[in-house]
């Protein structure tokens, strides 16, 4: 169901269009990262994913930044969430340089 979100709103972005939603994605994104934890190379992905989101402009760098450095348990234990985040922080960095 959660893979159903994203892909969907990978092919209709005018669907995310306020930092609220943009966080309510991310949070889905922490929650399908949990799903598919028994999976290693999933989590591998998150840069990947994080950066598609990004090039379609549905996630902006301000909302991208606060959630990574503010992890929190609002959808996943805060220890996954922060695991989650340290799988993003390639991404993450090179935002913080090209912009």
């Amino acid at each position: 169901m959660i893979v159903a979100c994203l892909a969907f709103l990978l092919r209709h972005p005018q669907n995310v269009t306020s930092p609220g939603d943009q966080a309510l994605l991310l949070g889905c994104l922490e929650r399908m990262c949990k799903a598919q934890e028994s999976d290693p190379k999933f989590m591998k992905k998150v840069p990947l994913i994080l950066h598609k989101f990004y090039d379609q402009d549905i996630l902006e760098e301000e909302v991208l930044f606060e959630w990574f450095d503010k992890p929190t348990k609002n959808f996943v234990r805060k220890s996954f969430a922060e695991k989650i985040r340290k799988e993003a922080k390639p991404f993450i960095d090179w935002l913080k340089y090209v912009i």
